[in-house]
C-alpha cells in the first residue's frame, strides 16, 4: 500500500473516531434493521 492510501485510511479512521461513527451505528442498529427488514417483504427486493 502507498503513502497516500495509508495516509487517507489514517485520515478516514480520524474521522469515524472523531464523528463517533461507530458508537452512532450501535446506538442505531436496531433501527437500520427494522427497517431492512420491513424492506425484505417488498416483492421487488430479492
Amino acid at each position: 500500500m502507498g503513502r497516500v492510501s495509508v495516509t487517507v485510511a489514517l485520515a478516514n479512521l480520524e474521522v469515524f473516531e472523531k464523528e463517533k461513527i461507530l458508537e452512532n451505528v450501535r446506538a442505531n442498529e436496531a433501527g437500520f434493521r427494522a427497517t431492512l427488514e420491513r424492506l425484505h417483504d417488498l416483492p421487488s427486493v430479492e
